[in-house]
C-alpha cells in the first residue's frame, strides 16, 4: 500500500475523501499511512474531539490485515479487560495487530495498593516483545492528548517507545460531530 495514489484511492474508496478530513490536510494523513507502510509501524493518530481520529483508523487499520479494536472508552470493556488484563495485554495481543482508541480515557488499575497504568504496561512489553523483529504486529493508537499530556500521564519512556512502534500524524480542524436534533429553545 505504500504507492500514494493507491493510498489516496484507497482512503477515497473508505470514506476519507478530501472533503470528508475537511481542514485535516489530506496529503499529511497520506504520507503517514505511506511511512507507517513503508516502516512495518503502526499509526499514532492525536488531535481535538471529532477531528476524525477513530474514523481514519477503522478505515486504515483493515488495510494492515486482522486487528483488534480496543475502545478504552468503553467502560464496559476496560472492565472486562481490568479483569485479565495482565494475561491479555502481557501475552495474547503482542502477536496481532491492535488498535487502542481513545488513550487517556481509560482509568489508571489497581493492583495490591499500586497504581498501574495498563496502557503504559501494554506498550512497555509490546515494545519489547516486537523491536528486533522483521515483521511485528502493528500498533495504532488514537487519543486527544497532546505530547506533554502523554509524557506527563505515562512517562517519558512509554511515549518514547510509542515512537518507536508508530508514525505520529496529528489530526486538526474542527469538531465534526454535529447535533442530531436541536438543543431546547
Amino acid at each position: 500500500m505504500s504507492d500514494i495514489t493507491k493510498i489516496e484511492a484507497y482512503l477515497e474508496a473508505n470514506g476519507w475523501t478530501r472533503e470528508a478530513a475537511g481542514d485535516v490536510d489530506f496529503a499529511s494523513t497520506v504520507a503517514a499511512i505511506k511511512a507507517a507502510d513503508e516502516g512495518r509501524l503502526g499509526l499514532l493518530v492525536s488531535g481535538c474531539c471529532g477531528v476524525g481520529k477513530t474514523a481514519l483508523v477503522k478505515i486504515v487499520a483493515p488495510a494492515f490485515g486482522q486487528h483488534r479494536f480496543i475502545d478504552l472508552a468503553d467502560r464496559e470493556e476496560i472492565e472486562k479487560l481490568s479483569d485479565e488484563w495482565q494475561e491479555l495485554w502481557s501475552e495474547n495481543l503482542h502477536d496481532e495487530n491492535v488498535v487502542l482508541d481513545d488513550v487517556g480515557s481509560e482509568l489508571p488499575a489497581n493492583e495490591f495498593g499500586v497504581r498501574l497504568e495498563p496502557v503504559a504496561v501494554f506498550i512497555a512489553a509490546r515494545h519489547s516483545r516486537c523491536i528486533g523483529r522483521s515483521n511485528f504486529p502493528r500498533l495504532f493508537v488514537t487519543t486527544n492528548l497532546t505530547a506533554g499530556e502523554m509524557d506527563a500521564r505515562y512517562g517519558a519512556r512509554t511515549y518514547s517507545r510509542l515512537k518507536d512502534l508508530c508514525v505520529p500524524l496529528k489530526l486538526v480542524g474542527k469538531d465534526k460531530r454535529e447535533w442530531k436534533k436541536p438543543i431546547l429553545k
